[in-house]
């Protein structure tokens, strides 16, 4: 029969501190009786009063797990003093902390120190090859804003005029005007914005060409490199000349069982 191991938090510390104590205090407890009494102290005290355990907790999971990655996968920049005192103390905001910070002795911040020494040099032995690039990081911060299309651009420009010339009550409808002034638009007169959609895309891909969370695709390095990127992200889908046959390509169990829930039109 195998044991449960508890998870670490920080009642588990405040029982192994207290538990001795209590049962030398009154022998004739049993284990359960002992750990109902602890649940019903831990659940009465303050949150001062549970500060000192919580510390402990978060400064013994800094120790044992230090997290280097973010939920994108990239390396995050190690901690310096200043950010391990911070962890270690959930209470208050980050300026009272800081403003507690730059107050403290040199003999105060030495534990933070130490332990962001520490763990700099374990987060060297994971990551040898990590360079911090504030400007990377800074043009990465947000991966899912892709930069804006040509229709997007025109949608922006357009909004403000349309808005007031026509006589509309909803955005709903600005922009289905817009989008019909869009498909009567010229090619030559789309262009302004098809360039600067490029420009972005350009940008765009400079800045996060080196990004290995955002899985971009291997491009070439050359002149037209940059318009490839350009013509993934800004590609318009056309409309197939005929219906398509969905059935194509599928065994006779799967076709029996696609005509059962979709059968065709002709059918009687």
């Amino acid at each position: 029969m195998s044991v449960e191991i508890p998870t670490l938090s920080p009642f588990i510390l405040f029982c192994s501190a207290t538990r001795k104590s209590l049962a030398d205090r009154y022998p004739t407890l049993t284990a359960t009786d002992i750990q109902k009494h602890l649940e019903v102290v831990w659940s009465t005290m303050y949150d001062e009063e549970k500060r000192s355990y919580l510390e402990e907790y978060n400064r013994i999971i800094l120790q044992s797990q230090p997290n280097f990655v973010d939920d994108f996968g990239r390396v995050k920049r190690p901690r310096n003093g200043f950010l391990v005192y911070r962890n270690a103390k959930p209470y208050g905001s980050s300026e009272n902390l800081a403003k507690i910070w730059r107050e403290m002795t040199v003999e105060d911040k030495r534990p933070y120190e130490e332990e962001a020494k520490r763990v700099n040099k374990l987060h060297k032995e994971l990551h040898p090859n990590y360079k911090w690039n504030s400007k990377k990081e800074q043009g990465c911060r947000n991966p899912s804003k892709r930069p804006p299309k040509s229709y997007s651009l025109f949608l922006k420009a357009k909004y403000n005029e349309v808005m007031k010339s026509a006589e509309v009550k909803s955005d709903s409808e600005v922009t289905k005007i817009i989008k019909e002034i869009w498909k009567k638009t010229s090619k030559e007169d789309r262009q302004p914005y098809i360039q600067e959609a490029r420009r972005l895309s350009n940008e765009w891909y400079k800045e996060c060409t080196n990004c290995d969370h955002l899985n971009l695709p291997s491009i070439p390095q050359g002149p037209s490199h940059l318009q490839s990127s350009f013509d993934m992200m800004n590609f318009e889908v056309s409309q197939p000349s005929a219906p398509m046959d969905l059935t194509v390509g599928m065994t006779d169990l799967t076709l029996s069982s696609w005509t059962s829930q979709y059968p065709s039109s002709s059918q009687p």
